[in-house]
């Protein structure tokens, strides 16, 4: 390796090993004091596009590399009880139909209902995130709810945190699927948990197995349909995977990237948000993350037997059915 490359590498070990502040995300972080490292973090990120450098793209898979083997060791003492439930439904659901449900717009094509007709015929339902504080949830229960943004566990204080734990308590016959970091905060609290691996190898792997680091991003509707694959089901349907979010982004004068629009089948939100910091290298960066979501799909995923009730998504990984019995047919 060059001299840059090496000075990249040393720069990033050492970024790596000291403490970026109090945020919630290390990467994000932007604390004066800690600018070299967080821009590290930030250039050494997933979603960063490293152009046609070879030291960058090293860097980014050593960042991989050093945030799983930090995930995992903190997880040493309880990894395998949190799994253990997990792995027992391995091919429990084969002879049945699942149906997952993400947060695009294409959600609100559902016909509720022949959702709740195929319910009562025996049909699963997965959801996920925010779901269960939509009006869509007062018409279709799930069967499971995957949970794994942080800003989702029990004991962050949040309003919308305050929530969502009220109707999940309200409501114990859910299955709950959460990352296995929730397992000492939720083992007593909700016993019935069962728990997913959420280490992750991105770019090192293509698993997809919920037992074992996935190679996919950190995204919680694929660690939904992961889930749906290892329980075994013969038909999985898929709807709100639109990743058509790309098409809602606009850059400035001065050169900022911002989102205008709203992100999910239940909120209405037109207000411009801010997101420079997240993309430092503006549209080629948010392009190149867009374009990883698809990927993986299709380097991961592919090979499932799943079937994608929206049309008009930009995945392109599943066949594209419309499907009479989940999908409201649009009128000539």
């Amino acid at each position: 390796m060059g001299l840059g490359t090496n000075r990249l590498l040393t720069r990033l070990l050492i970024a790596l090993t000291i403490p970026l502040g109090t945020g919630s995300d290390p990467m994000m972080n932007t604390n004066p004091s800690n600018s070299l490292h967080s821009r590290i973090r930030r250039v050494t990120a997933i979603q960063s596009n490293p152009g046609l450098s070879i030291s960058r793209q090293t860097a980014k898979k050593l960042h991989v590399l050093y945030s799983y083997g930090k995930g995992r060791w903190a997880a040493k003492g309880y990894l395998g009880d949190a799994l253990s439930g997990i792995r027992d439904e391995a091919h429990s659901r084969n002879g049945r139909e699942a149906i997952v449900i993400a947060n695009g717009h294409s959600t609100n094509q559902l016909d509720v209902a022949g959702v709740s007709e195929a319910i009562n015929n025996g049909l699963d339902v997965f959801s996920m995130n925010s779901f269960l504080l939509s009006d869509l949830s007062w018409r279709i229960t799930p069967s499971h709810y995957v949970l794994s943004d942080g800003f989702h566990r029990p004991d962050t204080g949040s309003d919308t945190s305050k929530r969502l734990w009220e109707m999940l308590d309200a409501n114990p016959q859910i299955q709950l699927l959460a990352p296995h970091t929730w397992y000492p905060t939720l083992k007593d609290r909700r016993p019935s948990t069962m728990y997913f691996n959420d280490c992750g190898l991105e770019g090192w792997t293509t698993n997809i197995s919920p037992m074992k680091p996935r190679g996919y991003l950190t995204l919680t509707a694929y660690k939904a349909l992961s889930i749906a694959i290892h329980f075994g089901y013969d038909r999985i349907h898929i709807i709100g995977f639109d990743n058509t979010n790309y098409l809602n982004y606009h850059v400035d004068e001065s050169g900022r990237i911002f989102f205008g629009g709203d992100t999910h089948f239940y909120s209405a939100d037109s207000l411009d948000r801010d997101l420079s910091d997240m993309y430092p290298q503006g549209m080629a960066d948010c392009l190149f993350d867009y374009s990883l979501c698809l990927l993986d799909l299709e380097r991961c995923f592919g090979h499932a037997q799943i079937y994608n009730l929206d049309v008009n998504s930009s995945t392109r990984a599943f066949a594209k059915v419309v499907d009479s019995r989940f999908v409201v047919q649009k009128q000539d």
